[in-house]
C-alpha cells in the first residue's frame, strides 16, 4: 500500500466513524441542545420577525447576519435533525482551501495538508469540546475567519496577488474579526495584536487600527462594545464573592494557586488535544522563527486566562483552536522541509493514523442531549394549549422545549444582550448564570404557563415556592419535573 493509498484510507475512516458517532448518539437528531438551541430559536425568530425572549426582550439583537442567511438556504426541519452538517460541510471546504494554498508550493502528499488541517481543527472529533464547534452556531465560523487572519500574516510569501489587494484582504478579515462575536474580539485583543505587536508589522498594525476606526463610526458597533463591556463589569462583580469563598486549599493543605498548580489541572482535563495541537506547534515553530510569536502568545494565554480570577474571559484552550487550524499545517510543512526524506514519510504514516486512532479509540459517542428528556416532559400537552411563557430554572431549557413546539415564550435573551440583564435581580445568587432565581420568578409568574425545574439539592425550595404559587407538579422525569398552573391542562 502507497503512502497515499494510506492517508486516503485512514482519513475516510475515520470521518465515517465520526459521522457514525453523531448519528448513533441521537445528539443531534433530538434537535439542537445547549448554545445551539439558542441560535436555532433566534434564528427562526429573525426568519419570522418576532421576538419570543422573555429576557431583556426591548434589546435590540447583535444579529449574525451571514451565519443565518445561510441557513436560510436550507430546509428548517432538516437543520433541526441534522445540524451537525453545517460545521461538517465548512470543515470539508476550509480543507480544500488549505489544500489549494499550500499544495503548489509542497513537495508533500497533497493528503497530509489536509490531515493536519484536520488534526489542528476543534470540529474533528465527538468528545464535549469538540460538539461545541459542530453544533449549529456561528463559533466554527468565526474561528476560521481568526485562524485565517493569523495565517495571512505569516504567509505573504506564498501571496501570488498584489500587495495592495493582500492589504485589503487583511482589512475585510480584520473587519469581520472585530465584528464577529464577543469572543472573536477577545482572540484580536489577546492574541492577535501581541502577535502583530511581537511581530514588528507595522503595515498590518495601521490596516488593523483604521479597520476598528471606521467601525467604531458606527452607533451599533459602538453598543455593540459598550454592550461587552459591561458584560464584564456585571459578570466580575456577580462573581467576586464567589471568588473570594472559594475553596483556596487542597485536601492537603496546599494553597491551589501556588505555582498555578490549580490552572494546570484545569488546562488538562480542559481539552487535552488542543493542548497537544500548541505543543507540538511550539515545537515546530523553532523551524519558523517568526512563528515562535505565535506560541509564546498563545502559551501564556493558556496559562493565564485558566487561572480562576480570569475564567471569564472564556475558555483558555478555545484561543489555541481559533488561532492553529490554517497555520499548523503551515508549521508544520516548515519543519518537513528540513528533515531527511525517511522522517518525512514516518510523519506522513504517524499523522492520518493518529487522527484513525482518535476517532476510534479516544472520541466518545457526544452525551446525550437534555432535549429528549426535557420533551418527554410534555408527553400528552395540547401545544395549542401551552399560551405564555415556559420558564426554566436552567433558562436554555426552555429554549429547547419552545424550539419544539411547546409555549409561545422563552427564558431567553436576544443574541448579545446579556449586559442588559440585572444579574443580581435575574440569577441565582449562589449559583449564578444559568439558573434563574426565585424572585426573578415570582416577579412574572402572571406570564409563565410551565416551569421546568431541575431535580437537584435546590428541588425542594423550588417546589415549595412552586405549590404556594399555585402551581401543581404535572409530570416529572430522572432529571427534571414540570410545573403548570394549578387545573392548568388537567
Amino acid at each position: 500500500m502507497t503512502t497515499e493509498m494510506f492517508l486516503a484510507f485512514c482519513m475516510i475512516i475515520s470521518e465515517a466513524i465520526i459521522i457514525y458517532k453523531y448519528e448513533k448518539s441521537n445528539y443531534f437528531y433530538c434537535g439542537p441542545t445547549g448554545d445551539s438551541a439558542a441560535y436555532y430559536f433566534h434564528f427562526n425568530d429573525w426568519a419570522s420577525g418576532v421576538n419570543r425572549c422573555s429576557l431583556a426582550k426591548d434589546t435590540k439583537p447583535v444579529i449574525p447576519y451571514v451565519f443565518f442567511y445561510i441557513l436560510r438556504l436550507v430546509n428548517n426541519r432538516f437543520i433541526y435533525r441534522h445540524s451537525y452538517l453545517f460545521s461538517l460541510t465548512l470543515r470539508y471546504f476550509s480543507a480544500i482551501f488549505i489544500l489549494f494554498f499550500f499544495e503548489p508550493n509542497s513537495t508533500v502528499e497533497p493528503l497530509l495538508i489536509i490531515a493536519l488541517f484536520f488534526f489542528a481543527s476543534p470540529a474533528h472529533g465527538t468528545d464535549k469540546n469538540c460538539i461545541q464547534f459542530v453544533s449549529l452556531s456561528p463559533r466554527y465560523v468565526h474561528s476560521l475567519i481568526c485562524s485565517l487572519l493569523l495565517l495571512a500574516l505569516y504567509t505573504k510569501s506564498y501571496m501570488t496577488i498584489n500587495e495592495h489587494f493582500y492589504y485589503i484582504v487583511i482589512y475585510i478579515l480584520s473587519m469581520i474579526v472585530l465584528m464577529g462575536s464577543y469572543f472573536s474580539r477577545q482572540w484580536f485583543l489577546f492574541v492577535f495584536l501581541p502577535v502583530v505587536l511581537l511581530s514588528d508589522e507595522v503595515n498590518f498594525l495601521v490596516f488593523i487600527i483604521l479597520a476598528f476606526l471606521c467601525l467604531c463610526l458606527s452607533k451599533g458597533y459602538r453598543e455593540t462594545l459598550g454592550n461587552q463591556f459591561n458584560q464584564y463589569v456585571k459578570t466580575v462583580a456577580f462573581d467576586i464573592h464567589r471568588i473570594r469563598n472559594s475553596v483556596r486549599f487542597d485536601r492537603w493543605g496546599h494553597s491551589r494557586n501556588f505555582l498555578f498548580k490549580s490552572t494546570f489541572t484545569r488546562i488538562g482535563l480542559s481539552n487535552k488535544w488542543q493542548v497537544i495541537v500548541l505543543v507540538l506547534f511550539t515545537f515546530a515553530a523553532y523551524s519558523h522563527q517568526e512563528l515562535l510569536a505565535v506560541a509564546f502568545v498563545l502559551c501564556a494565554v493558556l496559562v493565564l486566562i485558566s487561572l480562576k480570577h480570569l475564567a471569564w474571559l472564556g475558555e483558555a484552550w478555545r484561543y489555541s483552536a481559533f488561532s492553529l487550524q490554517f497555520i499548523f499545517p503551515f508549521a508544520i510543512l516548515n519543519l518537513m522541509a528540513q528533515l531527511p526524506e525517511q522522517q518525512q514519510s514516518w510523519i506522513c504514516l504517524t499523522v492520518p493514523l493518529v487522527l484513525l486512532l482518535k476517532a476510534f479509540l479516544i472520541d466518545r459517542l457526544p452525551l446525550i442531549s437534555s432535549n429528549k428528556e426535557l420533551v418527554s416532559l410534555f408527553k400528552g400537552v395540547d401545544r395549542c394549549e401551552l399560551s405564555g411563557c415556559v420558564f426554566a430554572v436552567n433558562f436554555r431549557n426552555s429554549t429547547i422545549a419552545v424550539n419544539e413546539g411547546f409555549g409561545t415564550r422563552a427564558t431567553e435573551f436576544p443574541i448579545g444582550a446579556l449586559s442588559k440583564i440585572d444579574f443580581k435581580e435575574t440569577f441565582d445568587r449562589e449559583r449564578g448564570y444559568p439558573f434563574l432565581s426565585e424572585s426573578y420568578f415570582l416577579s412574572v409568574k402572571s406570564e409563565v404557563c410551565a416551569v421546568i425545574i431541575e431535580k437537584d439539592s435546590f428541588n425542594r425550595s423550588w417546589s415549595k415556592l412552586l405549590g404556594s404559587a399555585n402551581f401543581t407538579l404535572f409530570s416529572d422525569s430522572e432529571n427534571y419535573e414540570l410545573w403548570v398552573p394549578y387545573r392548568s391542562l388537567r
